[in-house]
């Protein structure tokens, strides 16, 4: 199949190590927004960068695209795409302690939950010191919804420094579901021209 994923700025490379984890057979595209991280973005902003993004889909035959980046998910509104945030309001409806961590517009949208400013900002920047002050600011609760997948790159530091919480990625459960289609006979991938963000960033 020919699959697009999108996400932005190092959200792709948690992504990417799922691919190789649930060892997918597919043709994919993985799409990066010129913009990143898009969380603190204006509406306009997003707005561009979503019809840039669209566009880029729209010049190609994908079998199946697939959004990841919760943000772009509340304004994308293509019903065939796959979306993470769906997979997250569902999540949210089934389990009412699970609390959302995530970037301002996404817990804008949600209207529930704790809107961090930083952290995928100091995600990106491989910040330690900022990254663990970060997530030490969240407000104690029995279940952390991570919203944003960058969050998935530090999800062992939040674990350890939330140790008497549960914390819950949906981005494996995402890929799981890609295991139902047709696969192909070998893994493809494009980075889009990223490849050395890709690599300074992978650790298997």
């Amino acid at each position: 199949m020919k699959i697009a994923i999108v996400d932005s700025g190092l959200g792709l490379v948690s992504l990417l190590k799922m691919i190789v984890n649930f060892r997918l057979k597919h043709d994919i595209d993985l799409i990066f927004s010129k913009n990143f991280p898009l969380g603190n973005c204006s509406l306009s902003e997003l707005e561009e960068t979503a019809k840039d993004i669209e566009d880029r889909i729209n010049k190609k035959n994908y079998d199946l695209v697939i959004i990841m980046c919760n943000t772009l998910s509340t304004i994308m509104r293509n019903k065939s795409y796959i979306k993470i945030l769906d997979y997250n309001l569902k999540y949210l409806k089934d389990n009412k302690d699970a609390f959302p961590v995530g970037t301002k517009n996404t817990i804008d949208f949600l209207k529930k939950g704790y809107a961090d400013e930083y952290l995928a900002k100091d995600i990106e920047e491989d910040n330690l010191k900022h990254i663990i002050f970060d997530i030490n600011r969240w407000p104690v609760k029995k279940e952390y919804l991570l919203c944003c997948t960058h969050y998935k790159l530090v999800e062992n530091i939040i674990s350890m420094i939330k140790k008497e919480a549960k914390v819950t990625d949906l981005t494996s459960k995402v890929f799981e579901d890609l295991l139902f289609f047709p696969q192909s006979d070998q893994l493809k991938i494009n980075y889009g021209g990223k490849e050395n963000i890709i690599k300074k960033y992978l650790k298997f």
